[in-house]
C-alpha cells in the first residue's frame, strides 16, 4: 500500500529525535474528549502522534512497544455488541497481514468494552485493542510490539491503565445502528493500522540497531548529531 510506504519513509526521518525527546511531564489531558492519559513508568515517553493518521496521543519505550490513543466522533446510541464487533474484525484484518488470536466483550473502567488480541504474521508482531463507547466518542487504545505479555493480564493492565476519564463518563442509549455509522468506523480503523504499523516497523529496526551496536547510545547518535 503507497500510503503504508509513506508512513514508513516519514517516521524513518523523524523518529530517532523523537526517540530521544525528554520531557518532565506524565500526564496529559484531553478536556475535550473529556480523558487523559498518565506514563505508566518511567520507561516510556510521549511521541509524536501526528504520525499515526487520527491518533490523539502516543507513547512508546525502547523495546518496541507502542501504546495509541485514538479518538472518533461516534453516535450516542452505538453499543459494543455482535454487530460492532463483526465490523470491527472485519475493518481490523482488511489490508493487513493479521490473524486474531481472540476477542471478548468485557469492561473497562466499568464500561462494556470489546478487546481483541491478533497478529500481524508477516512481522511478529502483537497487538492488543480496546474499543469502547463514552461521552458521544469511540475510544480505541491499542498496544503494538514484538513481546507483548498477552497471558499476563496485570502488566497489559498497568499499560491500558495509562487511560483515564476525566470526570463520570456518560454512555451511550441503546439504539439500532446505522450502516454509514458502521462505516465511518471501520474506514477509521484501516487509516490507524497503516500508521500503527509504520511507527512500530520503525521502533523494531532501531532497537535491532540498538542491539547490534552496544556501545552506541541507544544506537542512535550518528543519527542526531
Amino acid at each position: 500500500m503507497k500510503s503504508f510506504s509513506l508512513t514508513i519513509i516519514v517516521a524513518l526521518c523523524v523518529y530517532p529525535s523523537l526517540l530521544h525527546a525528554t520531557e518532565p511531564e506524565t500526564e496529559r489531558r484531553f478536556e475535550q474528549y473529556k480523558c487523559k492519559l498518565v506514563l505508566p513508568d518511567s520507561e516510556y515517553r510521549w511521541l509524536d502522534h501526528t504520525i499515526i493518521s487520527n491518533s490523539t496521543a502516543v507513547i512508546g519505550d525502547d523495546s518496541g512497544t507502542i501504546f495509541v490513543l485514538r479518538i472518533s466522533n461516534a453516535p450516542g446510541h452505538r453499543q459494543i455488541n455482535k454487530g460492532f464487533i463483526r465490523e470491527f474484525d472485519e475493518g481490523f484484518m482488511e489490508g493487513a497481514d493479521i490473524s486474531k488470536i481472540s476477542g471478548e466483550i468485557t469492561k473497562f473502567k466499568s464500561i462494556p468494552c470489546y478487546q481483541m488480541h491478533a497478529r500481524f504474521d508477516s512481522d511478529n508482531l502483537i497487538t492488543t485493542s480496546r474499543a469502547f463507547f463514552a461521552n458521544g466518542y469511540l475510544y480505541q487504545l491499542q498496544i503494538v510490539g514484538s513481546e507483548l505479555p498477552i497471558d499476563e493480564r496485570d502488566k497489559l493492565e498497568n499499560i491500558f491503565s495509562s487511560f483515564e476519564f476525566i470526570g463520570t463518563p456518560i454512555l451511550p442509549e441503546p439504539k439500532e445502528d446505522t450502516k454509514n455509522g458502521i462505516e465511518n468506523i471501520v474506514v477509521g480503523i484501516i487509516e490507524f493500522l497503516i500508521g500503527i504499523i509504520g511507527i512500530v516497523v520503525v521502533v523494531r529496526l532501531i532497537t535491532k540497531k540498538k542491539k547490534t551496536n552496544p556501545l552506541q547510545n541507544n544506537g542512535l547518535d550518528g543519527m542526531n548529531s
